[in-house]
């Protein structure tokens, strides 16, 4: 294509299709308008960026991002997404201007603006799931779940349509000048925010049935 090109010695066996497509690395592959692929990268969507050892599948997917062995799938997901490495992203803008390692985010805009670059190894799925928060080790599953929660906590399960503390913090105990939400270690089965059907606090061994917080073992809403 028009302006297309393999840079430097190092660029064989690449691959580059469309106007301005461009590989700086051996067998790298890009194919559409502006793409950009590194070493061993594959990068295919107008505007698409792949680094050494990722895939970036969609228009926009990876733009102006920084980490290796990522794949971007869904246009602009992964865009923005700095020193992200071993990370999955699938979906519209999941995973868009987010930071950390060996992250699982599957949805629309599922983990969008996580920006901490400490947030590492976290798995959320469901649309906008997981957004603004800052922790590691989270599991969040669900339609909204941790939605615009911003959260500041580690080793969280949120399972279910909204699931999590009230973006506020009205329930949780402590929240910082920024109106983050500090809580770590807890378990919320739930339909809702701030209002979970099964609690447990994962670091005491304590759960709790149809209330939130507890000083049982096992506590039972009647």
């Amino acid at each position: 294509g028009y302006n297309s090109s393999t840079s430097g010695a190092s660029a064989s066996n690449a691959v580059a299709i469309g106007n301005s497509a461009s590989v700086t690395g051996e067998s790298g592959v890009a194919i559409g308008k502006s793409t950009i692929s590194g070493i061993y990268g594959v990068a295919i969507g107008n505007s698409s960026k792949a680094n050494a050892n990722c895939i970036s599948i969609g228009k926009s997917t990876g733009v102006n991002s920084s980490g290796t062995n990522n794949v971007f799938i869904g246009d602009s997901s992964g865009k923005e997404s700095t020193g992200s490495d071993f990370s999955v992203y699938v979906g519209t803008n999941a995973g868009s201007n987010s930071a950390g390692d060996k992250c699982t985010l599957i949805g629309y805009n599922t983990g969008f603006n996580n920006i901490s670059a400490t947030s590492a190894r976290n798995t959320i799925v469901g649309y906008e799931s997981g957004t603004d928060i800052d922790g590691n080790n989270n599991t969040f599953i669900g339609m909204e779940c941790c939605r615009n929660n911003k959260i500041i906590g580690d080793n969280n399960i949120f399972i279910g349509n909204k699931a999590g503390p009230l973006p506020d913090g009205s329930l949780i105990t402590s929240s910082d000048t920024t109106n983050r939400v500090n809580i770590s270690d807890k378990l919320y089965i739930a339909k809702n925010a701030g209002d979970p059907s099964i609690f447990g606090d994962l670091e005491k061994k304590r759960i709790a049935f149809g209330k939130q917080e507890t000083n049982a073992a096992l506590d039972i809403n009647s």
